[in-house]
């Protein structure tokens, strides 16, 4: 099954609630991946 042009530029409201927030708040991105390197990647 195709989509068209028109579905392939499709973006959910939530994508577009995600992408404003980050241009507004672009320092999120650096305290998610400190967060993640706090809580998540250590060494077993």
């Amino acid at each position: 099954m195709k989509f068209t042009k028109q579905h392939q530029q499709y973006q959910s409201e939530f994508s577009r609630f995600i992408n404003d927030f980050k241009k507004k708040n672009p320092e999120i991105e650096l305290k998610q991946q400190i967060g993640r390197a706090l809580l998540w990647d250590k060494t077993p």
